[in-house]
Protein backbone atom coordinates (compact mmCIF):
# COMPACT_ATOMS: atom_id res chain seq x y z
CA UNK A 1 0.00 0.00 0.00
CA UNK A 2 2.94 2.29 0.69
CA UNK A 3 4.08 2.09 -2.95
CA UNK A 4 0.53 2.02 -4.38
CA UNK A 5 0.88 5.28 -6.38
CA UNK A 6 4.17 4.11 -7.90
CA UNK A 7 3.02 0.57 -8.69
CA UNK A 8 -0.24 1.82 -10.23
CA UNK A 9 -2.28 -0.65 -8.19
CA UNK A 10 -4.90 1.95 -7.33
CA UNK A 11 -8.30 2.21 -8.96
CA UNK A 12 -11.02 -0.28 -9.77
CA UNK A 13 -10.26 -3.69 -11.22
CA UNK A 14 -13.60 -3.90 -13.04
CA UNK A 15 -14.83 -7.02 -11.26
CA UNK A 16 -16.94 -7.77 -8.18
CA UNK A 17 -16.30 -9.94 -5.15
CA UNK A 18 -18.64 -12.56 -3.69
CA UNK A 19 -20.66 -9.90 -1.84
CA UNK A 20 -21.09 -7.69 -4.91
CA UNK A 21 -18.53 -5.02 -3.96
CA UNK A 22 -16.48 -3.47 -6.75
CA UNK A 23 -12.93 -4.78 -6.47
CA UNK A 24 -9.96 -2.48 -6.51
CA UNK A 25 -6.70 -3.54 -8.12
CA UNK A 26 -4.95 -3.82 -4.75
CA UNK A 27 -7.78 -6.09 -3.47
CA UNK A 28 -7.12 -8.46 -6.35
CA UNK A 29 -3.35 -8.33 -5.86
CA UNK A 30 -3.62 -8.99 -2.10
CA UNK A 31 -5.96 -11.92 -2.74
CA UNK A 32 -3.52 -13.47 -5.24
CA UNK A 33 -0.61 -13.06 -2.83
CA UNK A 34 -2.50 -14.75 0.01
CA UNK A 35 -3.80 -17.63 -2.10
CA UNK A 36 -0.41 -18.30 -3.71
CA UNK A 37 1.37 -18.16 -0.35
CA UNK A 38 -1.12 -20.46 1.38
CA UNK A 39 -1.04 -22.99 -1.48
CA UNK A 40 2.60 -23.69 -0.72
CA UNK A 41 2.07 -24.19 3.01
CA UNK A 42 1.01 -27.83 2.31
CA UNK A 43 -1.20 -27.69 5.41
CA UNK A 44 -4.15 -25.83 3.87
CA UNK A 45 -6.70 -27.67 1.73
CA UNK A 46 -9.55 -25.17 1.46
CA UNK A 47 -9.42 -21.38 1.30
CA UNK A 48 -12.45 -19.12 1.37
CA UNK A 49 -11.77 -15.49 0.52
CA UNK A 50 -14.16 -12.57 0.41
CA UNK A 51 -12.78 -11.88 -3.05
CA UNK A 52 -13.66 -15.34 -4.43
CA UNK A 53 -17.13 -16.63 -5.33
CA UNK A 54 -16.22 -20.29 -4.69
CA UNK A 55 -13.84 -21.93 -2.22
CA UNK A 56 -10.29 -22.41 -3.48
CA UNK A 57 -9.34 -26.09 -3.23
CA UNK A 58 -5.63 -26.87 -3.04
CA UNK A 59 -4.59 -30.00 -4.91
CA UNK A 60 -1.77 -31.67 -3.01
CA UNK A 61 -0.97 -34.77 -1.00
CA UNK A 62 -4.02 -34.82 1.27
CA UNK A 63 -2.15 -36.69 4.01
CA UNK A 64 -0.48 -33.43 5.00
CA UNK A 65 -3.47 -31.13 4.70
CA UNK A 66 -5.19 -30.43 7.96
CA UNK A 67 -6.70 -26.98 7.80
CA UNK A 68 -9.20 -24.69 6.12
CA UNK A 69 -8.90 -20.92 6.23
CA UNK A 70 -11.42 -18.14 5.73
CA UNK A 71 -9.98 -14.69 5.16
CA UNK A 72 -10.47 -11.19 3.88
CA UNK A 73 -7.05 -10.27 2.46
CA UNK A 74 -7.52 -6.51 2.57
CA UNK A 75 -10.50 -5.46 4.68
CA UNK A 76 -11.37 -1.78 4.70
CA UNK A 77 -9.49 -0.96 1.51
CA UNK A 78 -12.55 0.69 -0.04
CA UNK A 79 -12.16 3.40 2.62
CA UNK A 80 -8.43 3.93 2.21
CA UNK A 81 -9.03 7.34 0.62
CA UNK A 82 -10.20 8.50 4.08
CA UNK A 83 -6.87 7.46 5.65
CA UNK A 84 -8.40 4.72 7.81
CA UNK A 85 -6.51 1.58 8.70
CA UNK A 86 -6.91 -1.52 6.56
CA UNK A 87 -6.15 -5.06 7.53
CA UNK A 88 -6.32 -8.79 6.99
CA UNK A 89 -8.84 -10.92 8.91
CA UNK A 90 -8.64 -14.71 9.11
CA UNK A 91 -9.98 -17.79 10.84
CA UNK A 92 -8.48 -21.29 10.67
CA UNK A 93 -10.40 -24.54 11.15
CA UNK A 94 -9.48 -28.23 11.10
CA UNK A 95 -10.49 -29.81 7.81
CA UNK A 96 -13.48 -32.11 8.13
CA UNK A 97 -12.17 -35.49 6.97
CA UNK A 98 -15.49 -36.51 5.40
CA UNK A 99 -15.78 -33.36 3.29
CA UNK A 100 -14.44 -32.81 -0.20
CA UNK A 101 -12.90 -29.37 0.13
CA UNK A 102 -15.93 -27.11 -0.15
CA UNK A 103 -18.03 -24.72 1.89
CA UNK A 104 -18.98 -27.46 4.37
CA UNK A 105 -15.35 -27.64 5.49
CA UNK A 106 -15.36 -23.99 6.45
CA UNK A 107 -18.95 -23.62 7.69
CA UNK A 108 -18.18 -24.69 11.23
CA UNK A 109 -19.18 -23.08 14.53
CA UNK A 110 -16.89 -20.40 15.90
CA UNK A 111 -16.01 -22.56 18.89
CA UNK A 112 -14.32 -24.96 16.44
CA UNK A 113 -11.73 -22.36 15.36
CA UNK A 114 -8.14 -23.51 15.74
CA UNK A 115 -6.83 -19.96 15.47
CA UNK A 116 -8.07 -16.55 14.37
CA UNK A 117 -6.73 -13.08 14.10
CA UNK A 118 -6.16 -9.94 12.17
CA UNK A 119 -3.29 -7.81 11.03
CA UNK A 120 -3.91 -4.08 10.91
CA UNK A 121 -1.89 -1.96 8.49
CA UNK A 122 -1.60 1.78 8.84
CA UNK A 123 0.06 4.27 11.15
CA UNK A 124 0.04 1.54 13.81
CA UNK A 125 0.72 -1.94 12.44
CA UNK A 126 -0.41 -4.77 14.72
CA UNK A 127 -0.88 -8.52 14.51
CA UNK A 128 -3.52 -9.90 16.90
CA UNK A 129 -3.84 -13.69 17.30
CA UNK A 130 -5.71 -16.20 19.40
CA UNK A 131 -5.22 -19.93 19.69
CA UNK A 132 -8.24 -20.25 21.96
CA UNK A 133 -6.47 -19.33 25.18
CA UNK A 134 -6.15 -15.57 25.42
CA UNK A 135 -5.39 -12.96 22.81
CA UNK A 136 -1.85 -12.03 21.83
CA UNK A 137 -0.91 -8.70 20.25
CA UNK A 138 2.34 -8.13 18.39
CA UNK A 139 3.63 -4.67 17.46
CA UNK A 140 6.72 -4.27 15.27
Amino acid sequence: MRSDPLAKTYGLDGSENATGDQLKKLDVLANKVFINSLKFSIKIEVMVSEEEVEPVHVENDSSGTKYCIAFDPLDGFSNIDCNVSTGTIFGIYHREAAQQGGFKDILQPGNQLVAAGYCMYGSSTQLVLTWGNGVHCFNP
